[in-house]
């Protein structure tokens, strides 16, 4: 007894070789938005990643293979001019499958929850400072404080300004100029006196 096919088992037509005729022509299909430079993974995406257009060729009864033979006659090949191995095609649709359902939903989720920015709490407020108008200006040109008396009109006195010392690091500063000493008085010389002439002059004698 013949045992029946797998693809009759899943349902699926069963899987066969193409002739060149449905190779020329299945080339002409896959290579009409083909563009030389891209590369073969770019083009894969945009066959696999949304369409599944080669997974869906493979259950209607294509091999890979056949597919890759397909790609290679529309020029769809590496930069080596090499056909594409049929366990390779295959990885790189899983890949571009995956890569697909990924962005899908990532993007499911930004619909579901949309990114809000933090509140700006008080204390981190940005203040606006206003720029410097005619008022800043008045203040910049305006005389100091100090230029009028307590009567509003103007200091009828010069100021008066006072040398300052400079200290220097290191310099020593000139000795302070001392007065001259004061002379003090000579005493005058004791005057000599004659104990004989005293003596007289109270005595009575010469």
């Amino acid at each position: 007894m013949t045992r029946p096919s797998r693809g009759l088992l899943s349902g699926r037509p069963p899987k066969r070789k193409r002739t060149g005729a449905e190779l020329h022509d299945l080339a002409l299909a896959l290579g009409a938005d083909w563009t030389p430079g891209d590369t073969v993974q770019t083009w894969i995406n945009k066959h696999e990643g949304k369409t599944r257009e080669l997974s869906r060729m493979v259950e209607g009864g294509w091999l890979w293979e056949d597919i890759g033979k397909a790609m290679h006659l529309a020029g769809i090949t590496y930069s080596t001019g090499q056909p594409i191995p049929p366990h390779t095609l295959r990885l790189k649709a899983y890949l571009s499958r995956n890569r697909e359902r990924a962005r899908t939903a990532a993007e499911a989720a930004r619909q579901e929850h949309p990114y809000t920015p933090p509140p700006v709490r008080p204390g981190l407020a940005f203040v606006a400072v206003p720029p410097a108008g005619p008022v800043m200006a008045s203040m910049r040109t305006a005389p100091p404080f100090d230029a009028f008396d307590k009567d509003g009109e103007g200091a009828s006195e010069e100021p008066e300004f006072k040398p300052v010392t400079l200290i220097r690091y290191g310099v020593r500063n000139p000795p302070e100029t001392l007065p001259p000493p004061k002379k003090e008085p000579v005493p005058a010389p004791p005057l000599e006196i004659d104990v004989e002439a005293v003596l007289a002059k109270f005595t009575g004698r010469k």
